[in-house]
């Protein structure tokens, strides 16, 4: 009896630890499955990942392909510019040094005309002077034939 006894409980230990292991399984046949359908979840992510990196990668070289165009346009414009100033820097001193020729030459003209006028001045006085001279010969020859 003992042996019965010890034998149906023996018996029911197994019987629990088949429902332990039964119930273990289970759980675990669960949490397999659950494992797989996070895989795949992540299976999807990761490869919409990729097609996102991939876009973007083809975004990336389109932006970086533009900004070495821009840089390139750039540095065209900013020696054209330079050009350009320099050019100007050059048209400006000219003009200086044209401007300051047609100061002097209009200070030069101004005083030309002013030696000029001076020149006319002297020319009419002694114009006149001459006159008065030659009135006054002609007076004194008047008065010396009218003594002879």
């Amino acid at each position: 009896m003992s042996k019965i006894r010890q034998y149906e409980s023996e018996k029911k230990i197994k019987n629990e630890r088949l429902r332990f292991l039964n119930d273990k399984s289970e759980n675990l046949r669960d949490q397999i499955q659950q494992d797989r359908k996070s895989n795949e979840r992540a299976a999807f992510s990761v490869e919409s990942l990729k097609q996102e990196k991939s876009v973007a990668q083809k975004l990336f070289n389109e932006i970086e392909h533009k900004v070495n165009r821009l840089k390139e346009d750039y540095e065209t414009q900013k020696s054209k510019t330079n050009r350009l100033q320099e050019e100007q820097e050059t048209l400006r001193r000219i003009q200086k040094s044209r401007q300051d020729e047609v100061y002097q030459l209009t200070k030069s003209v101004e005083i030309k005309e002013l030696q000029l006028s001076s020149l006319k001045q002297e020319l009419e006085k002694t114009a006149s002077d001459t006159r008065e001279q030659n009135a006054s010969l002609l007076e004194f020859d008047k008065k010396v034939s009218e003594l002879q």
